[in-house]
């Protein structure tokens, strides 16, 4: 019985000193204590012209008509209906005394005279130059990174070896 009632006040008397230390740690530190500028964030300013439109869907879709093709009225042409990489490429008429003309045949196996500036495919290309041995032909389409772009396709007279026909 005596060690329990001396273990109780040895029990008090620790509680008693570990209150008086807090309240003189507070109490000392209070002062001194330091409140760390992380706790009070810097405000927020948004600048819309630098980050993106949080209302726009990330995926846009591609117009299906290009500028070119909204300014032609009428039907289109089988040259537009098609890729230009189904083109095949026949014959070119090249010489110093007119323009430069190439003769294409489509999948259905009707033949077609190119001149440059004729339209080609359904999205818009067309026929930008007509060298020697070739036919380049411009096609916009629209990057997702970076806009609007235009791919060059090359159709060549005589395909080296390797390449198909």
């Amino acid at each position: 019985m005596m060690i329990k009632k001396i273990s109780n006040y040895i029990f008090i008397v620790f509680i008693i000193l570990i209150c008086s230390v807090n309240v003189n740690h507070a109490n000392t530190n209070s002062t001194h204590y330091k409140i760390p500028e992380w706790i009070y964030p810097k405000p927020f300013k948004y600048k819309a012209n630098e980050l993106p439109d949080p209302f726009q869907p990330f995926i846009r879709q591609i117009p299906t008509k290009s500028v070119t093709q909204k300014k032609k009225k009428g039907p289109l042409s089988p040259l537009e209906k098609i890729s230009p990489t189904q083109l095949r490429l026949i014959g070119i008429v090249y010489s110093k005394d007119i323009s430069p003309m190439a003769l294409v045949e489509l999948p259905d196996k009707k033949s077609y005279i190119l001149e440059k500036g004729t339209l080609v495919g359904s999205n818009g290309g067309y026929v930008y130059t007509i060298t020697k041995d070739r036919v380049i032909i411009k096609e916009p389409y629209f990057d997702l990174i970076e806009g609007k772009k235009i791919k060059e396709i090359e159709l060549k007279l005589h395909p080296s070896e390797g390449e198909q026909k």
